[in-house]
C-alpha cells in the first residue's frame, strides 16, 4: 500500500477509533452511574435508533467516496450538495416515522423490558435531534476525505467522542438522567453537523454547479449499496433484537455493555472509505493485478493489529471486563469472549473491492444472509435453551451471529476469488497463518507470566506488557514480518506525497 494511502486509512481509522472508544467509555461510565434495569431501557432506545440510521443514510457515503474522483471541480460540488439534499429528507422521515412508531415497536420487540409509551416518548424525543444530526451529516466524513481533508475529518470525529463521554461523565458525577444524556448527545451531534457541512460548502462555493443530471448517476450507484447498508445495520444489531425479545431490561444491559465492539472494527472502515477510490480508479484502468496487490497488502497489514488483539482479549479477557464494567456485570464476559471469535474475519476487507467491479450487491445477499442466519438461529436456540431453563441461554445469540459472519464472509471470499481469477490466492493466507500463531504463542506466555498477580488492572497492563515483549521478539525474528513492520511504520509517519 502506497505511503500515503496508509496514512491516511491511519488517520480516518484513528478517528472511527476515536468514536468507537467513546462508545466503549459511554457504556462503561452509564453502568456504573445507573441500576442495570434503567442501562436496558436505555439501550432498547439506543439500538432502535442506531439500527434504523444505515437504512436512511441511502447508501451515500459509499457513494460519494466512489463518484467524487470521477468528477470535475464542478461536479464535485453539485454531488456534496445533492448528498446533503438527499440526506436531510431522509433524517426528517427517519425523525416522522420514529415519532409515531417507536412505541408501539418496542412494545412488540421488548416485552420483557418494555416501558409505559409515556416514559418511553420521554427518552425517544431527546434522542431524534441526535438521529437527525446523524444521517443528515452522513455525507461529510466521505467528502472531507475524499477531497483529501483527512484532519478536519478526524479532528471532528474526534471532538465529538469527547463530547460523549464527557456527557457520560457527568452523569455518574452529577447524576444526570436519561434524557438529560440523550439531549446532550444531541447537542454535540447537531454541532457537529452543522460545522462539518460548513467545512464542505466553504471548498464546494469555489465551483460552480454542475448539471442536474447527474441526479439519476447518483441514484443508479448509491441504491445497491444502499440495500447491503440497511440489511448490514439490521444484522450488526440482530442479536440485540433477540436479546430484547427474550430477556428482562437487566439481561439486555448485560448482553449490551459486554458485546465490546473492538475499535479494529471501524480501523476496517476507515480502510473502505480510502480505498474504494483507490480500487474504482484501478478496476477502470483494467489494472487487476494491482488490485489483488494492494489488496493482500491491506489485509496483511490489518492482520499485523487485528491478530494479536484478538490473541491478547481472548486470554484476558477476564481481566479486562474485570476492569471495564463494575462486578455486577461479570456474567457478561463471555458474551464478550465469543463475540471476538468474529474478529479474525475482519481482517477481509471486501466492501472496496465490490464496490470497484461493480458487484456491490453480491454485499447485499450476503448481508441478507448473515441477517437471517443471526436472527433465524438466534431466535430459535435461544428460545429452546430458555424453555429448558438454560442459565446460558443469552449466550446463544452471541454464538449464532459468530456463526453467521464467517459464513458471510466465506461466500464472498468464493465469489470475488472467483470473479477476479484469484482462485485459492483471494488471501495472503501464510501471513494471516504466520501472524495468528506469533500472537497466539504471545498470548500464552503473557497469560503464563501473570498467572500469580490477583489484581486485574495490574495482571492486564503487566500481561499487555509482557505480551507486547513477546510479540516483537517473534516478529523481529521473521525477515518477513520484520519488513511488514518497517514498511508500515515508515508509511504512517512519512508525510503523503500526493492526495489520496
Amino acid at each position: 500500500m502506497a505511503a500515503g494511502l496508509t496514512r491516511t486509512v491511519a488517520l480516518v481509522g484513528l478517528a472511527r477509533a476515536a468514536g468507537t472508544a467513546s462508545v466503549l467509555l459511554v457504556n462503561a461510565l452509564l453502568a456504573r452511574a445507573w441500576p442495570a434495569e434503567q442501562v436496558g431501557i436505555w439501550v432498547v432506545v439506543w439500538v432502535l435508533g442506531s439500527s434504523l440510521v444505515p437504512l436512511f443514510l441511502l447508501g451515500l457515503p459509499t457513494t460519494v467516496l466512489y463518484l467524487h474522483p470521477r468528477r470535475d471541480a464542478a461536479g464535485r460540488a453539485t454531488l456534496g450538495r445533492q448528498a446533503a439534499l438527499a440526506l436531510a429528507g431522509a433524517a426528517a422521515l427517519l425523525v416522522a416515522i420514529l415519532a409515531l412508531a417507536a412505541p408501539p415497536l418496542v412494545g412488540w420487540l421488548a416485552p420483557q423490558a418494555v416501558v409505559a409509551p409515556r416514559a418511553l416518548q420521554g427518552l425517544l424525543i431527546p434522542f431524534l435531534p441526535y438521529l437527525f444530526a446523524t444521517v443528515s451529516g452522513g455525507a461529510i466524513d466521505a467528502l472531507l476525505v475524499a477531497a483529501g481533508r483527512v484532519r478536519a475529518q478526524a479532528l471532528l470525529a474526534l471532538l465529538q467522542a469527547v463530547g460523549q463521554v464527557a456527557t457520560a461523565g457527568a452523569a455518574v458525577g452529577l447524576g444526570l438522567s436519561p434524557a438529560a444524556v440523550f439531549w446532550s448527545f444531541s447537542l454535540v451531534a447537531v454541532l457537529r453537523t452543522g460545522v462539518g457541512w460548513a467545512l464542505v460548502e466553504r471548498r464546494a462555493a469555489a465551483a460552480a454547479s454542475g448539471p442536474d443530471a447527474n441526479w439519476r448517476e447518483l441514484a443508479s450507484c448509491a441504491v445497491p449499496v444502499w440495500l447491503n447498508d440497511a440489511v448490514g445495520g439490521l444484522s450488526r444489531y440482530a442479536d440485540r433484537f433477540v436479546v430484547t425479545c427474550f430477556f428482562s431490561a437487566a439481561v439486555v444491559a448485560q448482553y449490551h455493555v459486554a458485546a465490546v465492539e473492538v475499535p479494529v472494527s471501524l480501523l476496517l472502515g476507515a480502510v473502505v472509505t480510502v480505498l474504494v477510490p483507490e480500487f474504482s480508479r484501478l478496476y477502470q484502468d483494467q489494472r487487476s493485478g494491482d488490485i489483488h496487490r494492494l489488496w493482500c497488502q491491506t489485509v496483511s497489514r490489518l492482520a499485523l493489529i487485528v491478530m494479536p488483539l484478538f490473541a491478547f482479549l481472548s486470554v484476558f479477557a477476564h481481566s479486562f471486563m474485570a476492569v471495564y464494567l463494575p462486578g455486577s456485570y461479570a456474567s457478561g464476559v463471555w458474551v464478550f469472549r465469543l463475540l471476538l471469535l468474529a474478529l479474525p474475519v475482519r481482517c477481509a476487507v471486501y466492501g472496496p473491492v465490490l464496490v470497484a467491479i461493480g458487484r456491490a450487491h453480491w454485499a447485499v445477499w450476503a448481508s441478507l444472509l448473515d441477517l437471517l442466519l443471526s436472527a433465524g438461529l438466534g431466535w430459535f436456540l435461544t428460545g429452546a435453551a430458555q424453555a429448558q431453563g438454560a442459565t446460558w441461554a443469552f449466550l446463544v445469540p452471541a454464538a449464532a451471529a459468530v456463526l453467521a459472519t464467517y459464513v458471510q464472509v466465506a461466500v464472498l471470499l468464493a465469489l470475488i476469488g472467483r470473479q477476479m481469477a484469484w482462485g485459492r490466492r483471494v488471501l495472503p493466507w501464510a501471513d494471516l497463518a504466520r501472524g495468528g500463531g506469533q500472537s497466539g504463542l504471545a498470548a500464552v506466555a503473557a497469560w503464563a507470566a501473570t498467572a500469580g498477580i490477583p489484581a486485574a488492572s495490574l495482571r492486564l497492563v503487566a500481561g499487555g506488557l509482557v505480551f507486547a515483549a513477546a510479540l516483537a521478539l517473534l516478529t523481529w525474528g521473521s525477515a518477513r514480518d520484520r519488513a511488514a513492520c518497517q514498511a508500515l511504520w515508515g508509511a504512517l509517519c512519512r508525510k503523503p506525497g500526493r492526495d489520496p
